[in-house]
């Protein structure tokens, strides 16, 4: 009767092993795809990155917020900015860096911008299109429609003719 024990514990060891095996050779495995969400994040995080290591100190772009908003936030604004002076100018107006939120509230520069869209990207708006400079990282537009089904809410940020000044 041992004898016979043992042969139907190894047979069904055997049986076992067979069937888990088998399960694992069929199994499917999907390919791994991030979410949406991850994906810009790392998108962001790589032309953050990008624009750190550019240590660019002083540049000149223009900047344009088109919205359903007054004119002169749609119109196109020149914007230089040398953060080694912490001096800003926007369309040849000096401007200390602390006003530029009093008087200027829509004018982003570059590292308010980054921090725009990670505030976008953590709202998981309806529809955000961000497109980077391939050389620098900046932002060089940002679409947003924060709201599905409401109307005027929508926002882009364009940047044009970026130059750096040596």
């Amino acid at each position: 009767m041992n004898k016979e024990w043992n042969k139907l514990v190894k047979w069904s060891i055997l049986f076992l092993t067979s069937i888990f095996l088998l399960g694992l050779v069929s199994c499917e495995v999907e390919e791994y795809e991030p979410s949406p969400y991850r994906v810009a994040m790392m998108d962001l995080n790589k032309a953050k990155s990008k624009w750190k290591y550019s240590e660019i100190k002083h540049y000149k772009l223009e900047q344009r917020k088109q919205c359903f908003c007054p004119e002169n936030v749609t119109n196109w604004n020149i914007l230089e900015v040398d953060l080694e002076n912490k001096v800003i100018k926007v369309n040849d107006t000096l401007v200390v860096v602390g006003d530029l939120q009093k008087g200027w509230p829509w004018i982003k520069p570059i590292k308010p911008l980054f921090d725009l869209v990670e505030h976008e990207i953590k709202s998981i708006p309806y529809s955000l299109d961000v497109q980077y400079n391939d050389e620098y990282g900046y932002v060089e537009y940002l679409g947003v429609d924060p709201h599905y089904g409401i109307a005027d809410d929508e926002y882009t940020y364009q940047i044009k003719n970026f130059e750096v000044i040596k």
